[in-house]
């Protein structure tokens, strides 16, 4: 609580007055600066007895959406005070795209109203919206008293999805090499491959207990899973050259995802940076896999650090994996020269590239897409996967 900048104004003029009224003996002067004081005073005690009170509630509709996308914050305000609310003044921090302000009208005892106003989606990412402060002023507008709420609500912005067709089926059958959420979580038939030990976290179901009573030690039966089931999206975190390069590789890797939830398929979500969700059922974690994906930035490399891209292929192509989507902004001709070694063994290898004028592999058993910004990505998925004569059918369901 306190003076505003036209009270603090008027303060110092009043003071000042009444020193020339005292030095000059000017009495109306003088009369005239104690009533400036006075006024000044019952301003502040008017702010003082009308402080807010209003019991004020926030909701964002919806809390999750993707970029570009409408965003609503909803207010609710409340007067449970036993008497008429005054004029308010409400401000909300709004993250990083600044405040929104709105005025509040009047509210009799028991009475409610509802303000709304948009939130910009530009940016993806997490978002805060608060604190939020409310300020009455005196109808004089010489003295204001604040208050803040210093809870904040989370918006998640996701990156913005395209939908996309069913990718070729990659071909051939691939062991599930001791991933419990494969055997746990297939959507295909699966056929008895052979017996191995237990390791921590398969699925207690697969135990087969004659061999365990045998062995003495837990042993599970292990099955294959066919690679057209399961898809690794691999996202290249180097910036690219500009941010909208790799703001599309970030979305060509959500839609990937929504491809592959609505197949009702296992996928994996492999960073440069080390992070791994290993493979699980798409339709159960497709929201913590877009959550990861709104929250990526752009990573650097040097000279010390090279880009991982290629070891984490090398290390996919090492365990016989099938169907591989590669989403890069920053490739270089480095890259093109050693994709063809390090996928070699990748059954199919689909590179998304969203850097302009970047180089592109040709490699056999790699399809390309580039999604540069000159074409959305439906239609650049659509177009390069044709002209590799690919048939992509309907959209997948």
């Amino acid at each position: 609580m306190g003076p505003t900048r036209t009270g603090a104004l008027v303060g110092v003029g009043c003071v000042a007055a009444a020193g020339l009224a005292w030095l000059f003996g000017l009495p109306e002067v003088a009369a005239l600066a104690a009533a400036g004081l006075v006024l000044l005073g019952v301003s502040i005690l008017w702010v003082r007895v009308r402080r807010p009170r209003l019991a004020i509630d926030r909701v964002a509709r919806p809390a999750r959406l993707e970029v570009g996308d409408r965003c609503e914050i909803r207010l609710t305000a409340r007067n449970p005070g036993q008497r008429r609310s005054p004029v308010l003044t409400l401000v909300d921090e709004v993250g990083p795209h600044g405040t929104a302000q709105l005025e509040l009208a009047p509210l009799a005892r028991g009475e409610r109203c509802v303000a709304t106003y948009s939130m910009p989606t530009t940016r993806r990412g997490l978002h805060h919206v608060g604190p939020l402060t409310t300020t009455v002023e005196d109808p004089f507008g010489l003295a204001r008293r604040s208050r803040h709420d210093d809870r904040r609500l989370s918006v998640i912005v996701l990156p913005r999805t395209s939908q996309l067709r069913a990718m070729p089926e990659a071909p051939g059958d691939e062991p599930e090499h001791g991933t419990h959420a494969l055997t746990s979580a297939s959507t295909v038939d699966d056929e008895f491959a052979a017996l191995r030990d237990y390791v921590p976290g398969d699925d207690v179901r697969r135990i087969h207990w004659r061999s365990t009573a045998r062995r003495g030690a837990p042993v599970v039966r292990q099955f294959d899973v066919p690679w057209q089931r399961r898809t690794v999206v691999v996202l290249d975190l180097r910036p690219g050259v500009d941010d909208a390069a790799f703001e599309r590789a970030v979305s060509a890797a959500a839609s990937v995802l929504t491809l592959v939830e609505r197949r009702d398929e296992l996928v994996r979500l492999i960073t440069t940076e080390g992070a791994d969700s290993g493979f699980v059922p798409a339709s159960e974690h497709l929201d913590e896999l877009m959550d990861r994906l709104a929250m990526v930035v752009p990573v650097p490399t040097d000279r010390e650090r090279p880009a991982p891209l290629l070891g984490m292929l090398g290390q996919l192509s090492g365990s016989d994996s099938g169907r591989v989507v590669t989403c890069t902004a920053g490739l270089n001709d480095d890259d093109v020269t050693g994709l063809g070694r390090a996928t070699r063994r990748i059954g199919l290898h689909v590179m998304v590239a969203t850097g302009p004028d970047a180089p592109l592999p040709r490699l056999e058993r790699m399809l390309v897409v580039r999604a540069d910004g000159r074409r959305d990505l439906h239609d650049a998925w659509e177009s390069d996967l044709a002209a590799a004569g690919v048939s992509t059918g309907s959209p997948a369901r």
